[in-house]
């Protein structure tokens, strides 16, 4: 079992060291010796449940809950912690109110009214992970087959209940507890979002996402539990996951987005074509599937807005979108390098925006 402290004035050396030993041994990352204590016991559990020695927790049904908190690190003292709370408590949200997690239905593309469906759902970890699932599952579409084969009937869902699950249990499992954010899960015509207040681990980017990378849990002490309970993986592979069934659905890949908190995006099968990821059709089908596989959100916005404002300037973007001028600056050259807009001259404003004419 290899760990190694998270370190930005590592000798040259021993980065090069590192690097070979990864091709020989699977080594985990940690940031302070919590979480490192955390690490360490979970890869005990892992090895003594992969030998048969134990069942996920060496306890029977009768444990007292003040010894089973004990071992799970959940107590300090004769007092329980804000992640046993969070786990275990009737009523977490009394201590932590943003800690429930808000659904939406809406019938476009964005958030805006009507809305068919809206719910705020409290209790435990637990309990919020599987209301937010029921309420996707139940909103999608699914295909009902026939009893030509036996008696039981086989529905298969527009996304893959894997997936879906899997975005939700990260978004609860590694958000920020301290933020006044609540975790967001929004099904929109085209795609289902999941964004939650928090943020990758340091040096990470969204592209390590998509392959194997290590588990680093933001809450160790809410991992853990939920690791024995067996609603999460601690191997860092949920991401791989997500993205994985998605593809063998025959969706569109989903995206990772590090923006005002983390959100993951999974595509319907709406999607498959961009004109209907645009509601309107001012952005036809003429604009191939690579769209919002490389725009992020705010570039998303942009775009629609200047496709349902043919002729806009700068400035009435500025003052529409609340974007700041610096920042619309680098997302309209980032638009016009993939030539999905251009610049057209105009004597009243000096200039406008509109799709480009070779879309």
């Amino acid at each position: 079992m290899i760990f190694i402290k998270e370190t930005d004035n590592r000798h040259s050396k021993e980065t090069a060291f590192i690097r070979k030993a990864e091709k020989e041994v699977v080594r985990q990352s940690f940031g302070s010796y919590d979480e490192l204590q955390t690490a360490v016991y979970a890869s005990l559990i892992d090895y003594l449940s992969d030998k048969e020695y134990i069942r996920r927790l060496p306890f029977g049904e009768d444990v007292e809950p003040f010894e089973l908190l004990t071992h799970l690190n959940l107590c300090q003292g004769e007092r329980i912690t804000n992640a046993a709370l969070l786990l275990f408590g009737k009523k977490p949200q009394y201590f932590f109110p943003t800690s429930t997690v808000k659904c939406g239905q809406f019938y476009g593309t964005r958030k805006e009214k009507p809305i068919p469906s809206y719910h705020i759902y409290s209790g435990d970890v637990f309990e919020v992970i599987d209301q937010a699932v029921s309420f996707v599952l139940s909103r999608i579409d699914a295909r009902v087959g026939t009893r030509d084969k036996g008696a039981s009937v086989d529905v298969d869902l527009e996304l893959p209940i894997k997936a879906v699950t899997e975005a939700i249990v990260n978004a609860v499992c590694h958000r920020d507890y301290t933020s006044n954010g609540s975790v967001e899960v929004m099904l929109y015509k085209d795609r289902l979002e999941v964004w939650n207040p928090g943020h990758l681990p340091f040096g990470w980017t969204t592209k390590k996402l998509f392959s194997a990378h290590n588990s680093i849990p933001a809450n160790p002490l809410i991992a853990t539990p939920m690791y024995l309970a067996g609603t999460i993986e601690q191997a860092g592979t949920g991401t791989e996951e997500i993205v994985k069934k998605c593809l063998a659905y025959g969706l569109r890949q989903p995206e990772f987005i590090q923006e005002d908190g983390f959100t993951t995006v999974v595509w319907r099968k709406e999607a498959s074509d961009v004109k209907n990821v645009m509601e309107d059709g001012t952005l036809n089908g003429t604009l191939n599937g690579t769209l919002n596989g490389t725009l992020n959100e705010s570039q998303r916005k942009v775009l629609l807005f200047i496709s349902e404002n043919e002729g806009i300037n700068a400035t009435a973007i500025i003052e529409k979108l609340s974007i700041p001028r610096d920042t619309l600056n680098k997302i309209i050259r980032h638009l016009m390098e993939l030539k999905f807009i251009e610049r057209r001259r105009s004597k009243k404003t000096g200039g406008y925006w509109r799709i480009d004419g070779e879309k």
